[in-house]
């Protein structure tokens, strides 16, 4: 069976290079599924053709005139499927992205057919409209097993859950990785299931230990240079192929890849990034790139990040020495794997990482359409890693568990349930829990007590109030549940929102409140954080309290266009930090500034203001000049310098006058230009609104 006979259109094709495959024998049985319009679990390795399902499925919804809702994990991977579904566009389909902004309602995603979205983005949707749900024909839940994570799989829980509370006839496919308990997964869906270890690309699998590749116990070969990480990479690089090591830490990255000997010549035009914007890894990874070796980490600036995936895929880079979060993120296959560390050092130990954790990499070996073969060896450097590196041999995952049952879920979980009206009784909020993989799994032990103590807590603290067993969101509820932000974190802004507006208390406030991630505290900081938290008046001398009063700091320097660099020394951070805090800081004084115009709508205008000054790292005078596209903090203070200090001016420019300014070219010039005039004519600000 081809591509073709499954009643897609030539057009379909060009989503896959305008080839017509011969499904595999698990592609075949899933479309069999999908056209008796049931859902499916569909659970097979890493490039297996899961995409390919999906996309006939979604073809066939949108042939029947509904909706598809497509869930990816993170924001990187929305991008790359937004990349390709809006290939559809040449048969009509209307396709979007939709991972920004979490208090917006879905009604400015009704006239699109194909709605490409975080787990998060979906979550914050039904929280504004449930009866959104009711548009959507298909829902695709990629990378389905993460709903066991900690962090995001209730998020996913949660809309699965409220698609089948709402609409029934709403289908669902789900696309995984093979997990030890998928039938469980399928049953609580409702779902066929499709389970294969087919994979195009054959992997060979292997543990490198004191100079020998150990296929399994009693079958290895010799490694004739010896088990160097460089040299085994090395073997795979001679013949043509690329690699990626997985490090268990950014700092081992980072070694790895400056220590590793120049693999070709490789001129390539570095990246144009102001000298001013430069951090040292930046600087750094543009130098292992002439050499053919990069790093990858969340410490990195996003745009870094992303020149060496590109390079990458090109082939300029032929080994990426990168943090497990690389497997777990965007499709970068390589021929082969090697994963030198398999522990990690989390809250003062040291533990083995997870076969789900471990199999996610090694699913990375073996390009589909490149290689024949794929290699994945894990590295042990004792008797004891040697035994549980031949366990991960075997192939077995951990069950997919429910996170459900975490406080703060169940707080945040149950406004959102009675500000949307999907649950306004006790009752229903227990039947609607009753639905979820928690209570599939017998996982609601101890629930039904903690939702009557959240009851009584949002009553208490007037998120909700209570008519004959009967609940109704407060406007306070109902707005802290569309900001998509805890009820507890809710609860310190109303309380800053009671005392004197300043910056820095503002920004100390919304760190506290959000879970940007605390940064490391050093011996050399404390004298600064304690003159931080006492000149701003703040008594609370606890762990937490001082470490939001180093990223305080942080968010400060930047909004006052402190140097990347001189940062970076002061803070020992990296740009990528900056940025991944930065983005959720804004959404908390985004937040707090809606929130001000119940309690104090005087200041709300500083806080927006102030919202959008740490999404671009400014002082306020130059806000308007970071909404032109391609001006980012550094150019738009010297457009400033330069007298060009409104967006009126830079579209009446003159070009050379404009292009004279140091950094500025010819072309940039000519962009910037006319970006300045399209926005005069809209007369709107289009990047006015903060986004995740």
């Amino acid at each position: 069976m081809k591509v073709s006979d499954t009643g897609v259109p030539e057009e379909f094709l060009d989503l896959f290079n305008g080839q017509d495959y011969e499904l595999y024998p698990h592609q075949e049985e899933a479309v069999r599924v999908i056209e008796k319009n049931r859902n499916l679990l569909l659970t097979v390795p890493t490039a297996a053709g899961k995409t390919l399902v999906a996309y006939i499925a979604i073809y066939r919804n949108y042939m029947a005139g509904r909706k598809t809702l497509y869930i990816v994990p993170l924001k990187a991977l929305a991008g790359e499927k937004f990349s390709e579904l809006r290939k559809m566009r040449k048969i009509g389909a209307k396709v979007t992205i939709s991972i920004g902004d979490y208090d917006t309602s879905p009604s400015d995603l009704r006239n699109y057919d194909i709605i490409i979205c975080t787990s998060e983005k979906a979550d914050s949707l039904v929280h504004h409209d449930p009866s959104f749900l009711y548009e959507v024909g298909l829902i695709v839940a990629d990378e389905l097993h993460l709903v066991g994570e900690k962090t995001r799989g209730p998020r996913l829980e949660m809309v699965l859950t409220a698609a089948k509370t709402v609409n029934p006839d709403i289908r669902i496919l789900g696309l995984s990785a093979t997990v030890a308990n998928s039938e469980e997964i399928a049953e609580w869906l409702g779902a066929d299931l499709v389970v294969s270890d087919f994979r195009p690309v054959p992997l060979e699998e292997g543990v490198v230990f004191r100079n020998r590749i150990y296929r399994s116990r009693d079958d290895y070969i010799r490694l004739e240079n010896g088990s160097d990480i460089s040299n085994v990479a090395m073997r795979f690089v001679n013949e043509g192929g690329q690699v990626i090591i997985f490090r268990s830490s950014r700092k081992r990255a980072e070694e790895t890849a400056i220590n590793f000997p120049k693999i070709i010549e490789n001129p390539t035009p570095k990246q144009e990034i102001d000298d001013s914007e430069k951090d040292h890894l930046t600087s750094t990874v543009e130098e292992l790139i002439q050499k053919g070796v990069a790093f990858h980490h969340a410490g990195l600036p996003n745009q870094t990040r992303t020149r060496v995936e590109d390079m990458f895929r090109k082939g300029k880079i032929k080994v990426i020495s990168a943090t497990p979060t690389l497997a777990a993120g965007i499709n970068l296959p390589a021929r082969a794997v090697l994963i030198r560390d398999i522990t990690r050092y989390s809250d003062g130990y040291s533990d083995y990482l997870s076969n789900g954790e471990i199999r996610q990499m090694m699913g990375r070996a073996g390009r589909a359409g490149y290689d024949k073969k794929g290699y994945a060896y894990v590295y042990a450097s004792s008797d004891q890693g040697f035994e549980r590196s031949l366990e991960y041999l075997k192939g077995e995952t951990e069950p997919v568990i429910s996170q459900m049952n975490q406080e703060s879920l169940i707080r945040f979980n149950i406004l959102a349930l009675i500000s949307s009206g999907l649950a306004v009784t006790q009752d229903q909020i227990m039947g609607f829990f009753g639905r979820t993989l928690m209570s599939h799994q017998k996982r609601m032990n101890g629930i039904p007590k903690l939702t009557e103590r959240t009851i009584e807590f949002l009553k208490e603290y007037n998120f909700i109030s209570e008519v004959r067993e009967t609940m109704k969101a407060t406007r306070f509820g109902e707005l802290v549940s569309n900001l998509y932000i805890d009820p507890t974190a809710a609860i310190t802004i109303r309380e800053y929102l009671e005392k004197p507006f300043s910056e820095n208390t503002a920004i100390y406030t919304a760190v506290l409140a959000s879970d940007a991630g605390f940064i490391g505290i050093g011996r050399d900081d404390y004298p600064m954080i304690d003159n931080f938290l006492s000149r701003n008046g703040i008594e609370d001398y606890t762990d937490e309290s001082m470490q939001a009063a180093k990223v305080s700091m942080i968010m400060i320097d930047w909004i006052n266009e402190t140097p990347i660099r001189e940062m970076e020394e002061k803070f020992n951070i990296g740009y990528g930090d900056i940025q991944s805090r930065s983005s959720t800081i804004e959404w908390l004084l985004y937040s707090m500034a809606r929130l001000s115009s119940l309690y104090r709508p005087e200041v709300q205008r500083n806080l927006d203001n102030l919202a959008l000054r740490v999404r671009e790292g400014v002082k306020e005078e130059i806000i308007m000049l970071t909404t032109i596209p391609g001006i980012g903090r550094v150019r738009a203070r010297r457009l400033y310098r330069s007298g060009f200090q409104t967006i009126e001016s830079v579209a009446m420019a003159d070009e050379k006058k404009l292009s004279s300014i140091f950094g500025f070219s010819e072309k940039l010039s000519r962009d910037v230009i006319l970006n300045a005039r399209r926005i005069k004519s809209r007369g709107t600000d289009e990047k006015a609104s903060p986004s995740l």
